[in-house]
């Protein structure tokens, strides 16, 4: 049920009237908060980006979700950047102290190597990403929509009764139709 679902939620979002920028920009911010832990206070700023500017909260979901378990594959690599950029380069020495000895920077955790590697990370891959998924929607929209919309299962997945019942139900619920 849960997979029809979020396939449903992942079609209905490549139709809609979105800008393909839109949903990477969206994608690319929800990525940045699957890819750094949950509990930095970074991720509410990004979320408040996500909520506050033009861009597909839907698409930001997705991205939390899908890249998500990439994040636990490459904790290891966050650690070493981190690392690296914490401890390794002696060069940035004086711009940690100084920076880990303003009030507020205690409360970001930067000073762990996971955090500060995983933000780095993902900052660094954020227009990439955005690139990358609004490459794939333009893609998608112009050559694949209409050989989905005409393919078999689509047609029957869409005339199912489970999905016109699901559909009105919803209509009916979140929708305001009756």
């Amino acid at each position: 049920m849960f997979v029809l679902d979020f396939a449903h939620k992942v079609v209905k979002l490549l139709h809609s009237e979105e800008r393909p920028m839109q949903i990477g920009l969206g994608f690319a911010l929800g990525s940045v908060i699957a890819l750094t832990p949950l509990s930095s206070p970074h991720n509410l700023l990004v979320l408040l980006l996500l909520c506050i500017i033009n861009v597909s909260f839907s698409a930001g979901l997705l991205g939390m979700v899908l890249m998500s378990p990439l994040a636990y594959a490459l904790d290891g690599m966050f650690d070493r950047l981190g690392h690296l950029l914490l401890v390794d380069l002696d060069g940035l020495t004086a711009f940690w102290t100084a920076l880990f000895n303003a009030p507020f920077m205690v409360f970001t955790r930067l000073n762990n190597t996971v955090v500060l590697g995983s933000l780095v990370a993902s900052l660094l891959l954020l227009v990439p990403i955005a690139w990358l998924v609004a490459l794939a929607v333009r893609r998608y929209r112009d050559s694949w929509r209409a050989v989905i919309l005409r393919s078999r299962f689509y047609r029957w997945f869409s005339m199912s009764r489970f999905f016109v019942w699901g559909s009105k139900a919803y209509n009916f619920l979140y929708g305001g139709g009756r």
